[in-house]
C-alpha cells in the first residue's frame, strides 16, 4: 500500500510541474493565470451597519433588464415588485416573503421625498412608482426591518431610497417599440450652469397590451433638476410631474373562463381603470 501511495504521489508531482504525466507521456497544459477580485471598502458606497442594508450601484441597476419601473427595485434582495389592474396602479410589493400590498408596509423616497400616500382607496401608505425614469438612477439605498425611526410611517417592514444622478453621463434618447402597440420615448440631457448643474428628462409611454380590451396606457414623467454645492454641504431644486391614465381587465373569475364566456385575456367589468 504505501508503494502505491509513493506512486500516485509521484505522478501527480510529474503533472504539475510540466514534466511529461506519468503513464501517458504528453506535457501537461499550464492553465494561464486567473485573478478574482472581490469588492473592497473602496468600492463600497455607503458601510452598512448590518446584512439587512445597503447601496445599490449605478453599473448594477443598468446591468439588469427592467419591463416596469417599479422592477427596478428589485435589486434590494428579497424584494419582489409585481403587477396587476393595468400599468398605472401601483405595483405590489413582497420583502422577506410578506405581502406589503401596495406599499403600506414600505417606505419609498425619491431624493428625500416620500412617496408612499398617507390615505389612499386601496388602503394607507399607496405607492405608485410608475412616474420613475429608471435611467436616471444613481444609488439605492435599502433597509429591512423595523429599525430606523427616520423611515417614519410605512417602513416596518423596509425603506427603499431613491437618488436620481445630479448630472448625466451623456445626453441620451431612446425609442422603444414591441408588441401589443407599446411605444416608449425618453430623453435626457444635463450641464453646468453658474455655480450648479441643470439636469432634465422626458419619459413617454403607451401600451395597450396583450388583453381582449386594450390597456389604453397614457404616461409622461417629466423631470427638472438644478444641484448646487457639494457632498459635504449641497442643495437640489426638484420640478417634477408624472400623470397616467389607463383601462383595466383585472381579476376574472375561473368560473367564467371554464365555460367559455371569457378567455384568460377578457375581462367582465368592463368600467376599470384609472387615472
Amino acid at each position: 500500500m504505501r508503494d502505491c501511495v509513493r506512486l500516485f504521489l509521484a505522478a501527480s508531482a510529474t503533472c504539475l510541474t510540466g514534466a511529461p504525466a506519468f503513464g501517458v507521456g504528453v506535457p501537461a497544459t499550464r492553465l494561464p493565470l486567473v485573478e478574482i477580485a472581490g469588492a473592497t471598502d473602496a468600492d463600497q458606497l455607503a458601510q452598512a451597519d448590518a446584512a439587512s442594508a445597503g447601496v445599490v450601484t449605478r453599473e448594477q441597476i443598468e446591468n439588469r433588464p427592467i419591463s416596469r419601473p417599479a422592477e427596478v427595485l428589485e435589486v434590494v434582495p428579497g424584494l419582489i415588485a409585481t403587477q396587476h389592474s393595468g400599468d398605472g396602479k401601483a405595483n405590489q410589493y413582497f420583502l422577506r416573503g410578506f405581502n406589503l400590498d401596495h406599499g403600506t408596509d414600505l417606505s419609498t423616497f425619491i431624493d428625500g421625498v416620500p412617496n408612499n400616500l398617507r390615505t389612499h382607496g386601496h388602503g394607507q401608505g399607496y405607492n405608485d412608482l410608475n412616474g420613475l425614469i429608471p435611467e436616471l438612477i444613481d444609488t439605492i439605498e435599502y433597509r429591512k426591518g423595523p429599525y430606523y425611526a427616520e423611515d417614519g410611517d410605512f417602513s416596518s417592514a423596509g425603506s427603499v431610497h431613491v437618488r436620481y444622478k445630479d448630472r448625466l453621463d451623456g445626453d441620451f434618447y431612446q425609442l422603444t417599440t414591441g408588441q401589443n402597440a407599446y411605444g416608449r420615448a425618453v430623453i435626457g440631457a444635463s450641464g453646468a450652469a453658474g455655480a450648479g448643474l441643470w439636469l432634465s428628462a422626458a419619459d413617454l409611454e403607451v401600451y395597450d397590451g396583450p388583453w381582449a380590451k386594450d390597456g389604453n396606457e397614457r404616461k409622461v414623467s417629466l423631470l427638472g433638476r438644478y444641484a448646487g454645492g457639494d457632498a459635504a454641504q449641497g442643495y437640489h431644486i426638484d420640478l417634477a410631474a408624472y400623470r397616467n391614465r389607463w383601462d383595466s381587465s383585472d381579476q376574472v373569475p375561473q368560473r367564467a373562463v371554464d365555460a367559455g364566456i371569457i378567455d384568460e385575456f377578457g375581462q367582465i367589468d368592463p368600467f376599470l381603470g384609472g387615472e
